[in-house]
This record gives structure tokens, sequence and C-alpha cells, in this order.
């Protein structure tokens, strides 16, 4: 570089960063001072310098050019030319430019530069002025620097080498120069009342390298939004798909479909309260509140509760979950509805609650649910297990159907009435105890009656600890099945047969114990059945903790299992049923004698209209094979425990 403008805030200044970019001592060049530097409260400029190296006799390397007439050239942006009476030579300069010679301007562009003058072309620096403007956005949260800097533009002649004629060339340099210090943004802003804080950092980052265009300077603070309240869901809401595979690789379509279900006392979700925002303000400082967020609404249908913060499932079944907007409809479906079959498209059905079936259970399906089952077609060979009831509307084929599966509840009442039968006895001992020399001695020490208690549970009553164990066990399980009287009960069971030795109890608490467990079981006999009803079995297996009803005509190689009775409205030909209670049957056993077995408890009554030779009944542990065909009659067990057979007329008379 041969010339070049520079600036800085004095002259000095301008030079010695002027010297630096040439790489030049002050000796070697020419120094003209374009702009003074000027400083006002409202103005400051900066001092341009325009640096010019010398052309040095021993840089040129044009001495040996002296002895050649009319040549001219141009080196380091200055006009060198040799001429002579004999040569001159000639050049042609750009028609905006100016050649003078002898300090006087040539009109002419063709110029013969002669012998005993002097030449030189004026080349003029062009200054545009700078503009600058501070703006402000609409919304008065940002603070613009409009800026369109002052350039200056320098043309510099292009060297070249020599020649009788030349053809001048100007190359123009552009630059940029911001003549605005931050003590005038600053004044500016106060002017206008903006009182938020400009950018200083970046403010001199622009003045130092400016450019055109509209720069962020300052802005206020935007308001931080609050969050809205909503409900934080913690459970399964929709079906999912997941396939497994076997040990071998092969993807089992039946098992594969994860459906959202609760529990009784499951947390569904959450209410979470609105979070308020935080203000801003604008550039004049003026506070911006942010919108207030809005709050979840809710509306609990059947089957949900609120517990503080908390939506709780106060039954099993399908959560139900609509949303609109900030609004939410939340329940629990007892009943799990399958539209069609369930086969290889559903996949198996394992539910917690009802479920019902508008069509039939296919081959190789299952369906599982805590509460009653309903098929409006049949099923054939498939798997159906139910906590409660399971309602076949068609016919049962091949297939196995379980009613009271993993049903807590019903187990409870079982266990129950066992605790309960067992207290009465344990009373009756405790009556006649009363008056022993022991019963006197315990009562002396004041030591109630927890001693005789354990004297009499490790002697005679064994089995009462075991019952009342397993019953503390399944209520653990899911305290929230049972309801708030089943666990009064069950703490003073705990306290009085398994803690005694911890505890101080007399006659009148064993009694209040007694006379709440005799209530309870009233609400355990109340409880949902667990009855299987059909329209016809055929190689099936039934095991029901309620009553078995087959309301068609057959029942065929079938095994029946019922807590309570079995009712066979049409005929049952080949296989097994018991029953605690009872056998009700039209027609029973064959011709042919196939196997046919009818089973009852002790205490228990098989009564049919037709029972065919061959055909085994058996009442407790006695056991009876029919010699003969049976018309309209009762099997029973008489005075002597043996099975004794009565006509229709007989126990209907009795009845």
């Amino acid at each position: 570089m041969d010339s070049i403008l520079s600036n800085g805030r004095t002259v000095e200044e301008a030079i010695e960063s002027g010297l630096k970019k040439l790489n030049a001592s002050k000796e070697n060049v020419e120094i003209t001072i374009i702009q003074q530097p000027q400083k006002s409260f409202f103005l400051t400029k900066k001092a341009i310098v325009k640096i010019e190296v010398k052309v040095r006799d021993n840089m040129n390397n044009t001495s040996h050019l002296s002895s050649q007439d009319g040549l001219v050239w141009i080196q380091n942006g200055q006009l060198h030319f040799n001429a002579s009476s004999q040569n001159s030579p000639s050049l042609t300069i750009p028609h905006d430019e100016v050649i003078i010679q002898d300090e006087i301007e040539l009109p002419e562009k063709n110029v013969t530069l002669k012998e005993g003058h002097s030449y030189r072309i004026k080349l003029q620096s062009e200054v545009m002025p700078q503009k600058w403007s501070i703006e402000t956005d609409e919304l008065n949260m940002t603070v613009y620097l409009s800026l369109s800097p002052k350039v200056v533009i320098e043309r510099i002649l292009e060297d070249a080498p020599p020649s009788g004629h030349l053809n001048v060339r100007i190359t123009e340099r552009t630059m940029n120069q911001a003549d605005l210090s931050l003590e005038e943004l600053t004044s500016e802003l106060r002017q206008r009342d903006i009182k938020v804080d400009i950018d200083e950092n970046l403010v001199n980052e622009i003045l130092s390298n400016p450019v055109s265009g509209r720069h962020k300077i300052a802005g206020g603070l935007h308001p931080v939004a609050g969050v809205d309240g909503f409900i934080d869901f913690q459970i399964q809401t929709e079906i999912k798909e997941i396939f497994t595979s076997d040990e071998k690789g092969k993807i089992n379509f039946r098992e594969r479909n994860t459906l959202p279900a609760v529990e009784a006392g499951d947390i569904i979700g959450e209410v979470k309260e609105p979070v308020a925002g935080t203000a801003g303000y604008d550039i004049f400082k003026q506070p911006l509140q942010p919108k207030d967020p809005d709050p979840v609404s809710y509306i609990l249908k059947s089957g949900v509760r609120v517990d503080g913060s908390l939506i709780v499932a106060e039954i099993a079944g399908r959560p139900s979950i609509n949303k609109k907007k900030h609004s939410y409809e939340i329940g629990v479906e007892n009943t799990f509805f399958v539209d069609g079959d369930v086969g290889l498209e559903s996949g198996n059905i394992v539910y917690k609650g009802n479920v019902e079936v508008k069509g039939s259970v296919q081959t190789g399906m299952k369906v599982e649910a805590s509460g009653d089952i309903t098929v409006n077609k049949s099923i054939n060979q498939a798997t159906c297990l139910a906590g409660d009831s399971v309602i076949i509307k068609g016919h049962i084929i091949t297939s196995q159907v379980t009613t009271g599966h993993e049903n807590r509840f019903k187990k409870a009442g079982e266990l129950i009435v066992i605790i309960n039968n067992e207290l009465n006895r344990l009373d009756l001992t405790l009556q006649q105890v009363k008056g022993s020399a022991k019963y006197f001695e315990i009562q002396q020490l004041n030591r109630g009656v927890a001693p005789i208690l354990e004297l009499l549970i490790d002697a005679n009553f064994k089995g009462l600890k075991g019952s009342v164990q397993s019953l503390h066990q399944i209520s653990n399980h899911d305290r929230e099945e049972f309801p708030e009287p089943f666990q009064k009960v069950m703490e003073n069971l705990y306290q009085f047969f398994l803690q005694t030795s911890k505890s101080s109890v007399d006659f009148r608490d064993l009694e209040e114990l007694m006379f709440d467990l005799n209530k309870l079981m009233q609400h355990f006999h109340e409880s949902k059945p667990s009855d299987i009803e059909c329209l016809s079995v055929i190689n099936s297996e039934l095991t029901s903790a309620g009553d078995i009803t087959i309301k068609g005509d057959s029942c065929v190689n079938a095994q029946l299992e019922a807590e309570g009775t079995i009712v066979i409205n049409g005929s049952f030909r080949g296989g097994k049923a018991h029953a605690k209670r009872g056998i009700v049957f039209n027609e029973a056993g064959a011709v042919s004698g196939t196997p046919t077995h009818l089973c009852v408890s002790a205490g228990g009554f098989i009564r049919g209209n037709h029972a065919f030779e061959g055909t085994v009944l058996e009442i407790g542990k006695n056991k009876k094979v029919l010699e003969k065909n049976y018309q309209s009659f009762e099997a029973a067990q008489n005075e002597h425990g043996y099975i004794s057979m009565r006509e229709k007329s007989e126990y209907q008379a009795q009845s």
C-alpha cells in the first residue's frame, strides 16, 4: 500500500496509525491533513490525514531509462516521464479526471508531456456525510441505531510500465467512518426519555466497524408468562400394543394389548395450580404485567373422588379422560366393551373391572376381568377368568371358565365365616373356663384374658391363628379394596390373636369383636355373586365361586365345580359335577353308560327328573351307583349319614 487515508482522535494519532499500516517512516512519506479533529457537547469528529510514500531514485529502478527519451510511466501512484525536444510522451486520462500542467488545469484529456514542464493528475477524494437516528419499535420494547456511516472514496493511480503513450487507470478505495460517540447516543436517549441502558460493548463494535443498517442497541425486559393450571396424570390412558415373542422369536399376537386400568385407591392425577409469571418493563421503564395464568377446571364423573390435590379412583376399571381446552371430564368406567369378537385383531383382554364382548371369544383367546364377564355369543377353545360372574349367552365349547379368580374380597369373606365359627366355639369354651381356679388366679394378677386365650388357642384352636394371618395378608395386599369397618375388625383380630402377649384384653373386648364380626359377615353376604351362566357346555371345565346355571338342552363331557348350586335345565352326559350345596338337573347319565358323576358336600342334595342306570351319586363321603333308572327324585343324607332316595312327592311334601 503506497497511499492511505487514516483517522484518529488527533492528527498525530491518525499519522501514527497510517505509518504503521504502510510500514513506512515519516521521512519517506508526504502527509496531507484532510480534516482537523472537532469536539463539542453534541458532536465529535476525528482527524483524517492522507499519507503517500515518496518516490525514491534508488527504488524506482528506472535510472537506465534516463537516456531514453519519450517515455511515461506510473510507479507507486506517482506520474513520471522523460521528454526531450525530439521525443515527447503522451497520456490519456479518464474523462472525469484533470491533469495539471505547471499548476494550471488543462481542459484536454489527451496530453503530450513536454520537456521543461511539470505535470500531475489531480485526484479528488469524495466524502459522503454520515446520517444516524434513534428508532424504537411499535411496542416500545427495543431501541435501534439507524446508521448510514460517512463514506470516504479515495482515488489512486494504478501503476503502469514505461510507454510512449499511457492510458491512465484509476483505482478507488472506499472507507466507512462513524463520526459518532457513546456520549452522543446516551444524550439522545435521555432527551427522548428512554431510560434503559444501552449495550456499550455492542455500540463500540458498531462504531469501530460501521456498516449501514438498523442496529439494536438497547431493549426493555419482556414479561415472563406464567404456567396455566393443569392435571399431572399418573396413569396410562390409551390402549398400548406391545408385541411379545417366545424364545424362538415367534410373535404372540394374542398377548399384545395393554389396557388402561386402575384399581380402587389408585391416583389418577394431581391437580397443579397455576404459577404466576414475572413482570417486565418497556424502554421507558414502565412496568409490563404478564397475562394471568388460567386455572384448570375439571368435572368428576362416577368412579372418582378428590383427596386434597389428588384425583383418586373409587372403583377398579378403565379411566375415562376427555379434555376440552382447560377443562377435563374425569371418571372411571367399570366396564370395558369389545365391539365385536375377541380374536387376533383385538388380542387377549385383561381388565380391572367388567368386560362385555358383543361377539364371541375365538380359538386360543383369553378374557380376564376382576369383575363380571359377559359374552353375547359363544366361546370356543378359549379361557374366561372373572373375579365376579361370567355370562355366556351362547355355548361353551372345549373351554375353561372360572369365577372368583383373584377375588380377594370373596376370599376374605370365606375366611371371615371360618373365623366367626371358630370364635363362637372359643366363646363357649371361655364361658366354661370362667369358673375355674386358673381364671381366678389370672384375674387376681390383673392380666386380662390374653393368657387364657393363648392357652386355649395353642390347645384346641391352632387353625384360628392361621385363618387370621391369612386374612391379614389379604387385607394388606390392597387395603383400599376393603371398607373401613373391615379394617377396624382386622386390626382387632390381629391384636387379639397375633399380638396377645403385648395386649391387655378382657371378655368385653372379645364380645365386641364378635358383634362387629357378625355385622361384617352381613356385608360380605350382600357382595356380588360369582356365578356362571351359559346356554350349553361341551368338553369344557367350569369352576365357580358361586352357582352354575346351564339354561340349554345339553351339558356333555364337562367338569363342573361350584361353591353353591349347579342347575342343568337339560341333560348332563359324561363328566363330573360337584357342588357344595346341591345339584338340580333334568336328565343325567346315558343309556350307553357314559360315566357321569354327581357330587355334593355333606348336607347337600341332588335333585333330578331322570337319572339313567350307572349314574354315580356322591354326598359327602358316601357314594351310590344307581342300579336302575330313577324318575323325579332327590338324593340326600339320612339321619344315619347314608344316601337316601326320595320321590318328588316326598321331598315336596317335606319342603
